[in-house]
């Protein structure tokens, strides 16, 4: 029997065992009975409904986002991972006359995108961005000469305001969350046994990215005035870019911890 005179309850069958996004797409795609059999079809949208789940929609919006601008840490990494790590473009979400066409072509373009992210935080990953440890001194070298004068600012800051500067607060935040990325003890030890220190590749090269963007603003935050009106739409765009690597640490942070307790 040939593929083409396959029915249709066996092709439906064959695609509830195919797991994988990858698989699944190019199995809908591979002719037009196909494609219109399964797509947007419900059962589809229950086996790889992970990218409506909040936490998975959050790393999504993030990679997406940071995709498309051209900057941000799931830009850095994709920018610097090996071509063997990551699939070909996304596809392209596109607006059609039907809602309903509308809603399966974002559906599938997130799933394009989730398994972009799944393939960065698989233990094959290979990124050419991952910083030596040489490098890591002298960047926190280079930090720790701003450390004083950020302290002094804060403490003025408080002094006059009664409260803590928010810009402050941001970077304290973002430091915290930088531990995950740096410290092999700041999470429980079976992701670590995955994914700690040197030893994975994407913490190594989400670490650079981060410490690089922290010593970014670090600067920025010691040579502008806290509270001088002059510089108050430079502080707004230090607290901006403070924000988006917060969100950027969270939605990666989030999306590593259950993906961890999906797979397992």
């Amino acid at each position: 029997m040939r593929f083409t005179d396959l029915p249709h309850e066996i092709r439906l069958l064959v695609a509830d065992h195919l797991l994988q996004w990858p698989d699944h797409k190019a199995f809908r795609q591979c002719d037009s009975v196909n494609y219109t059999l399964l797509s947007n079809r419900l059962s589809v949208r229950k086996q790889f409904g992970l990218v409506e789940q909040p936490v998975f929609q959050r790393a999504i919006d993030s990679y997406m986002l940071s995709f498309f601008s051209g900057s941000g840490l799931f830009y850095s990494l994709r920018t610097g991972a090996s071509s063997e790590t990551l699939l070909s473009r996304p596809s392209d979400f596109c607006t059609l006359e039907s809602k309903e066409s509308e809603m399966w072509l974002s559906f599938v373009h997130q799933n394009d995108c989730l398994e972009h992210i799944r393939r960065m935080f698989s233990q094959e990953a290979d990124f050419y961005n991952v910083p030596d440890r040489d490098a890591i001194r002298t960047l926190f070298a280079s930090m720790e000469q701003y450390r004083k004068i950020i302290s002094t600012k804060h403490f003025q800051y408080i002094r006059k305001y009664h409260r803590k500067p928010e810009c402050y607060q941001l970077m304290r935040d973002t430091g915290r969350r930088h531990t995950f990325f740096s410290d092999p003890a700041s999470d429980d030890a079976d992701l670590n046994r995955k994914f700690s220190g040197y030893g994975c590749m994407l913490r190594g090269a989400a670490y650079r990215f981060i410490l690089q963007d922290r010593y970014s603003l670090v600067i920025a935050l010691t040579e502008l005035e806290w509270d001088g009106e002059h510089h108050a739409a430079a502080m707004l765009r230090v607290q901006l870019r403070a924000r988006e690597l917060l969100a950027d640490l969270d939605a990666m942070h989030d999306f590593w911890v259950n993906i961890k307790k999906k797979s397992s």
